[in-house]
């Protein structure tokens, strides 16, 4: 098939790009002109220069092009002025775009990458299942969450439109090969004098290996079971924080925090560094974020058994090897050992 991919260049869409070329389909990447597209280059990718933010892109990339289906990657994951503005323009105006060109160019399969921070971020006992309401009140501050509850609404509506014949995969924390979030900031935590972990450190983080979402999405493509169907995509292992960070000590050759700090003051001080950088204007990702705050605090055990009875999907990648990949690499691109980062962990939202 010819396949649309949006954030071809961000951590989940270039392992798309990876595995669909690799099974032989014509990948079209959707890449901004500020973009590092070598990789896709070399994985044999046309380039289309847009953004999911200009509609037009999006309209001349589908017209005629003879798309058969889109897989739509691009999202915020933590935006660097910590601003609901920017997550809503991308993530959720920018599906809205998305939908809307499919439509006008009468391309109707499409794969959207959510995550499992639509059903909140709070403390469960039992698995979660895609059964389980969508959170509509997270909290105003959580920008993550509302944007993929927001960004699957305008899914679901396009397809009980008949816009579109739509599956949404979501994804856990997602480790793995050029990860800009989660393995920066876990890196920063361990080297900063003052890294601790959230409350006591024995909470369920459901995660997932990069290359297994993407192997998801070839399945969803190819078996019409999925269509109109959600599914969770984590690692049947439930790891406590503690034990993730320990492989990534293991790995990295650093310590794991010592200190421990309460969910709700990690969330206050996560507040207030966001307040500060954006009233300091500096740049880059904010560096501590409540958001990745409540990602690594929360209690938040995920099954993902629907996608192995309906598409044959399992977590096939060992966590080590995933998490061995992703530090060699964010080590080969700061040209050192570890990213400074105050506590809390920072970017450690992995949906996209």
């Amino acid at each position: 098939m010819k396949i649309f991919v949006t954030g071809g260049t961000g951590l989940v869409g270039s392992h798309v790009v990876d595995r669909l070329t690799s099974e032989g389909h014509e990948v079209l990447a959707l890449v901004r002109k500020s973009s590092d597209t070598r990789h896709l280059r070399e994985r044999g990718a046309t380039l289309v220069v847009g953004d999911v933010t200009d509609p037009a892109s999006l309209e001349r990339a589908l017209s005629g092009a003879g798309v058969a289906a889109v897989v739509h990657a691009a999202a915020v994951v933590l935006s660097a002025d910590g601003e609901w503005a920017h997550y809503e323009a991308v993530g959720v105006r920018g599906t809205e775009n998305v939908v809307r060109a499919m439509h006008a160019a009468g391309v109707r399969r499409l794969v959207h990458i959510s995550s499992t921070a639509v059903y909140g971020m709070g403390a469960t006992k039992e698995p979660l299942t895609e059964d389980q309401p969508v959170m509509h009140d997270a909290p105003r501050w959580n920008h993550y969450v509302r944007e993929k509850v927001l960004a699957e609404d305008v899914v679901w509506a396009a397809h009980a439109q008949g816009q579109v014949a739509a599956t949404a995969l979501r994804p856990g924390v997602i480790f793995g090969l050029r990860d800009r979030n989660v393995t920066p900031g876990v890196l920063g935590n361990m080297a900063h004098p003052k890294g601790a972990l959230i409350g006591d450190g024995r909470n369920v983080v459901s995660h997932v290996a990069v290359q297994d979402v993407a192997s998801a999405v070839s399945l969803a493509l190819a078996n019409p079971v999925s269509v109109g169907r959600c599914y969770n995509l984590v690692d049947p292992a439930r790891r406590s924080q503690l034990e993730l960070y320990q492989v990534f000590s293991e790995v990295a050759g650093a310590k794991v925090p010592a200190a421990r700090v309460p969910m709700f003051m990690a969330i206050m001080l996560g507040r207030a560094f966001n307040w500060l950088h954006r009233v300091r204007r500096r740049p880059g990702p904010v560096p501590a974020d409540p958001i990745s705050v409540t990602v690594w605090g929360s209690d938040g055990p995920i099954d993902s058994s629907r996608a192995t009875a309906e598409l044959g999907w399992r977590a096939e990648v060992d966590l080590r090897q995933s998490v061995a990949e992703s530090v060699q690499w964010h080590r080969a691109q700061t040209g050192r050992g570890t990213a400074s980062a105050p506590l809390p962990p920072d970017g450690a939202v992995g949906a996209v």
